[in-house]
């Protein structure tokens, strides 16, 4: 019974460890390393130890492969020993993390993929979230911009769907560097002013740390260096108040390449010295090479062409081992303007033919990446065209039986008019085809946008939502609280709608069972009600509406219940509600009744919530009846709707 005790004791800390961290960098210094072990050391129980093996495994990923992929072995093998299943899978995931430290990327990808798999079948959205996290940050660091941002979107949508803001934060944090990198620098500056709020509201140092940092890089891509200096000095002082030796090593770095653009270069080599001590003793492949590439820079700008050059090859090596290819190519075109400097051509132009030879393995890397989604359109292209020609041979055929039937006298006539007939099928085709790849790319582009688009607009409403709700958690005045709570589910009611637009291939439907369904289940959630004391029941014709229409009946549908869950029921008392939806004679008609204790009086009743109601049955053209019969019954005939 003690073992027992025990193990669930260190699975609790464990399983509170990761959670706080949220897979972020864990600061594990010299005394927690001793504490772990100490404890690998006196401990005999193997489930204890695979957590233990797991912590070592995370604590080494970023300072050194080797121990990081041994004490990922030991926790698989430690799981498999015990027969636990999700553990043996989850080693998958500190390989992936491991792997994509040391920049060995498609490694990374293929145990974070086999790990995410898990997790999707086992429906974890939590788990699947950060799972899908690290493979878009291996995206990004393997310059996959593409599966990155897939990637990052449908992050986003999961830690939302679990409330995880702070992990929202992170990952938009990664979204508006990649704005950025594509030069985009107003939406990488939104989005990233989007994580800044979250990490405020949350008083998370260490998002604060890294929004920082990507604020300051924006304004660096920018040419603006002395504000991305304000925004980096940011970034070092959170880093120092939390020991953060990682965090330190990028703002020194970052600080120094500001100060080296602007010709600062004392406090440019002061910074960039330390940032690279940092690196050094952190052991990390990626940020050592980042840091001597821009110790070298500064070398060559002060014209020390020995220094310059050493910690350049340094660089080169390092890269060339774990194939760092972006890396490399900076590397190669750096040493080529170094010797260039000191008038050595030969060797400049090697370098910069070397440079030239990386850039275009790169390419041919992501055009094969590219090649293969292409053939399998191609293929199925070939197919369709194998078959329009079948079809038009048989067409041919038929032709010429008809043809052989008629007199002699008319066949060349027959023939003259049917070789016309082909000529003109065959440039009618040819014109069709191309209009119709005019058309579906036109649409696939339009597809695309309006996606982004409603993406965009559910991400704002759901902002707004959250920081309502933390509004409300922060309110003592209960009037207040109510009227924020009911703020709350009336964007979220529109909130729901663009989520189902972009996830689904319809984006102009909305399927009115699944959004009811869902937007019940919200409303109770707000509520805190429990399905045990108020029970729901919901008779929803399947019928697909369009946007116009969903918008104002599903405000309706939020007040008529929200109304019912706050009044008809006081003092805990039980209850029914229920709600149908459904098409008749060419009008909508919508029902929400309870059972409670009918209408209050007027002057009790709130008006703002019948105000909307009226003015939303106006729009759609609609009549609204409310009785109070043992319970109330609201009823709402819509005559101008449209289905899609």
């Amino acid at each position: 019974m003690p073992i027992q005790s025990d193990c669930m004791v260190y699975f609790l800390r464990h399983i509170c460890l990761i959670l706080c961290c949220n897979l972020c960098i864990i600061q594990l210094q010299g005394q927690r390393l001793e504490e772990l072990m100490i404890e690998l050391d006196t401990t005999s129980n193997d489930t204890i130890r695979q957590y233990i093996y797991s912590d070592l495994s995370w604590y080494y990923s970023r300072i050194n492969t080797e121990k990081c992929l041994l004490y990922a072995d030991s926790t698989r093998l430690t799981a498999i020993k015990i027969n636990d299943e999700q553990w043996t899978a989850r080693a998958d995931f500190y390989y992936g993390v491991c792997y994509k430290n040391d920049g060995q990327y498609q490694l990374a990808l293929q145990h974070l993929q086999k790990i995410y798999d898990y997790y999707e079948l086992k429906k974890d959205t939590a788990a699947m979230a950060d799972m899908l996290y690290q493979i878009s940050v291996a995206h990004i660091m393997n310059s996959d911009k593409a599966n990155f941002l897939i990637t990052t979107n449908q992050t986003i949508d999961y830690y939302r769907q679990v409330d995880n803001l702070r992990m929202v934060a992170m990952t938009l944090g990664s979204k508006s560097i990649y704005y950025k990198d594509e030069e985009d620098f107003i939406a990488a500056e939104e989005v990233a002013q989007e994580a800044l709020t979250i990490y405020l509201s949350q008083k998370d140092s260490s998002g604060l740390a890294n929004i920082y940092n990507n604020l300051g890089s924006i304004q660096a891509k920018q040419k603006n260096y002395k504000k991305a200096l304000s925004f980096y000095k940011k970034q070092y002082d959170i880093n120092i108040a939390r020991h953060n030796r990682h965090g330190q090593g990028y703002s020194l770095e970052n600080m120094g390449s500001c100060h080296l653009k602007l010709g600062e270069l004392k406090q440019a080599q002061t910074h960039l010295q330390e940032a690279l001590a940092i690196r050094r003793d952190l052991n990390g492949n990626y940020e050592l090479t980042g840091s001597l590439i821009s110790m070298s820079e500064l070398y060559l700008e002060i014209q020390n062409y020995n220094k310059a050059t050493t910690l350049c090859l340094e660089a080169l090596t390092i890269t060339k081992k774990h194939q760092l290819g972006n890396q490399q190519k900076q590397a190669l075109l750096l040493l080529s303007k170094i010797e260039e400097k000191q008038h050595n051509y030969k060797e400049s132009l090697s370098y910069y033919r070397q440079y030239e030879a990386q850039k275009d393995f790169l390419l041919n890397e992501t055009i094969a990446r590219q090649t293969k989604e292409i053939d399998a359109i191609y293929n199925t292209k070939e197919k369709e065209k194998e078959i329009s020609n079948l079809q038009l041979e048989d067409q041919l055929n038929q032709s010429r039986i008809s043809q052989q039937r008629m007199a002699l006298g008319g066949a060349a006539i027959g023939l003259s008019l049917l070789s016309f007939l082909l000529y003109r099928l065959f440039n009618q085709n040819i014109k069709i085809q191309s209009q119709h790849k005019i058309i579906t790319d036109a649409l696939k582009d339009k597809d695309t946008l309006l996606r982004e688009i409603h993406h965009r607009v559910k991400n704002n409403l759901q902002v707004i939502s959250s920081l309502l709700r933390i509004q409300s958690n922060q309110t003592t005045d209960e009037i207040a609280i109510d009227a924020l709570k009911e703020g709350q589910s009336r964007v979220n009611s529109m909130s729901l709608i663009h989520q189902d637009l972009y996830q689904k291939g319809n984006l102009t439907g909305i399927s009115m069972k699944k959004y009811l369904e869902r937007l019940t289940k919200n409303l109770f959630d707000t509520y805190n009600i429990s399905h045990d004391r108020i029970k729901l029941s919901t008779v929803i014709e399947d019928i697909q509406l369009d946007v116009e229409t969903v918008v104002p009946l599903g405000l309706i549908i939020n007040e008529l219940i929200t109304n019912a869950l706050k009044y008809a029921f006081p003092d805990n008392r039980s209850g029914n509600i229920s709600v149908s939806l459904k098409e008749q004679s060419s009008q909508l008609i919508l029902i929400v009744k309870d059972d409670g204790i009918g209408l209050p009086n007027e002057t009790e009743h709130p008006s703002f919530g019948h105000g909307l109601i009226g003015a939303f049955a106006t729009k759609l053209d609609g009549t609204i009846s409310i009785t109070s019969v043992k319970g109330t019954t609201a009823k709402l005939v819509i005559n101008a709707y449209r289905k899609v």
